[in-house]
């Protein structure tokens, strides 16, 4: 998705327009391609940027660390690696999210994930996917992996938990619940060439939005809820239910 060297125009570039950027919107919300035999292009020395996402520790010690290539931007895509030595050494990439651009040329990015071990001991990937930089309601995906100190980890197909973004880990309530923080970005945050898009959220705040997901271990997880917090102040009554398509993240 980066490209070095590329010839540079003082023209203006072209805005994209409301079918293209209405063909983004239905892209984005399509299920990410998870790689998990990544080619050469990810490696070290062909990356030139970085920037650090999270990490986790598995029940058997592993560390899977994730983070930003192509740049904090509309390029940037993930990768993963382990560490089975405590971080002095590290894997090659083993798990690449990089979405490809939409037929019309707008790109479709992965911008903030976090790995989160859970009580039972598996490994969640939470991380976003949006059309250009942001779109106005971005969307927060999770995938599983039932089995992440093996050679060879397996990860459920990601499943779209709901707007916003998830930069934090799960927080496990003594009852049993778990609360995901999830943002959604304020207007502000929407670059040019998404602009005329139609918008989830209209908000004039420079402040992100704030919902908690709220999962309860055992049930669906399309049975999680979200609650809206606006900037300073509680909108609880204003609740919805996820609608995920399958009930396979428990």
């Amino acid at each position: 998705m980066c490209i070095l060297g590329a010839a540079t125009s003082n023209a203006p570039a072209a805005e994209p327009d409301d079918a293209r950027l209405a063909d983004a919107q239905e892209w984005a919300m399509r299920t990410p391609v998870l790689d998990l035999n990544p080619g050469p292009q990810y490696r070290d020395e062909n990356r030139n940027y970085n920037m650090i996402f999270g990490a986790d520790i598995t029940p058997g010690g592993r560390i899977w660390a994730a983070w930003s290539g192509g740049g904090d931007s509309e390029l940037s895509y993930l990768i993963a690696a382990t560490s089975d030595d405590q971080g002095k050494t590290w894997s090659a990439p083993r798990l690449v999210i990089d979405p490809p651009d939409t037929p019309g040329g707008i790109p479709i990015r992965t911008l903030v994930a976090n790995f989160w071990t859970d009580p039972s001991g598996r490994l969640w990937l939470f991380f976003d996917q949006a059309a250009g930089y942001f779109d106005g309601r971005a969307g927060v995906w999770a995938t599983i992996c039932e089995n992440p100190d093996a050679d060879q980890p397996t990860w459920s197909t990601p499943q779209r938990i709901g707007h916003g973004v998830a930069l934090n880990k799960p927080i496990v309530l003594s009852t049993g619940e778990w609360l995901l923080p999830v943002t959604l970005w304020a207007r502000n945050s929407i670059r040019a060439s998404t602009e005329r898009h139609n918008p989830t959220h209209r908000s004039s705040h420079r402040a992100s939005w704030f919902l908690q997901a709220v999962h309860r271990p055992g049930q669906p997880a399309e049975r999680a809820r979200l609650r809206l917090h606006g900037p300073g102040q509680d909108l609880g009554p204003q609740q919805r239910w996820c609608g995920l398509s399958s009930s396979n993240l428990r």
